[in-house]
């Protein structure tokens, strides 16, 4: 809010904000695909999410009023890559990774690189509105945790629930308990008006963003090893 009224008093010409599209939140009604006319329904009780979703409230009421200014926002796919740090990549670095029994929900990322890009193409030219940025293609959870060459412990959702709320409140775990909704249901969005409209185009796919974090984790995880070993 701030920012926001500096902007209101300086006339910024642009502004572009950095959202995700974790926040349409993941629902069993949701479609295969989520574009930026789907709402934003992820649980708004839960601080991990309120923040950013009153960001994107104040940014899209500002966009409405402001004159002469270009607001974009960016709702990017989870961010992976060599020097990515965030709950998917704590997630992954998981010599035994939590999943829910009976659910293998379809995921989404983009490469560092490619979520760059978009926010370069952005700054050198004029994109009013709300894009999503995601990278091509999708992989089930397991497939993923194949690939990231971890095991995979699939538990009930009460038990999954109990223990990931004991670990979050210990400040132990890579994120709140409301994460094992994207264990469970689809939360996948459409890239196409990024695409159209602003030209993005994705470096790597959903899969090449993966790998390419998985190659510097394991490097990381020799690293460890022979740290211990010493």
């Amino acid at each position: 809010m701030h920012v926001l009224n500096a902007a209101r008093r300086v006339s910024l010409r642009k502004l572009i904000v950095w959202s995700q599209t974790i926040l349409y939140g993941a629902h069993p009604t949701n479609p295969n695909f989520l574009s930026e006319r789907h709402a934003l329904r992820a649980d708004a009780q839960e601080p991990f999410f309120a923040d950013k979703l009153e960001a994107e409230r104040e940014t899209a009421a500002f966009a409405a009023k402001a004159k002469g200014t270009v607001v974009t926002i960016l709702r990017t796919a989870p961010i992976v890559g060599p020097t990515v740090s965030n709950y998917i990549t704590r997630y992954l670095a998981e010599r035994v990774i939590i999943t829910l029994l009976g659910f293998d929900p379809l995921w989404q990322f983009v490469h560092e690189v490619d979520a760059l890009a978009a926010f370069k193409l952005a700054i050198d030219r004029d994109f009013p509105g709300v894009f999503n940025i995601v990278g091509e293609g999708v992989l089930p959870i397991s497939k993923v945790i194949k690939l990231a060459g971890r095991v995979s412990l699939p538990l009930f959702h009460p038990l999954a629930n109990a223990m990931i709320t004991a670990a979050w409140a210990a400040q132990a775990a890579y994120a709140p308990p409301v994460f094992l909704r994207y264990l469970r249901y689809l939360c996948i969005a459409d890239g196409d008006k990024a695409a159209r409209e602003m030209g993005f185009r994705p470096v790597y796919t959903t899969r090449e963003a993966l790998l390419d974090y998985i190659s510097a984790q394991r490097l990381r995880d020799v690293k460890l090893l022979q740290e211990s070993a010493t």
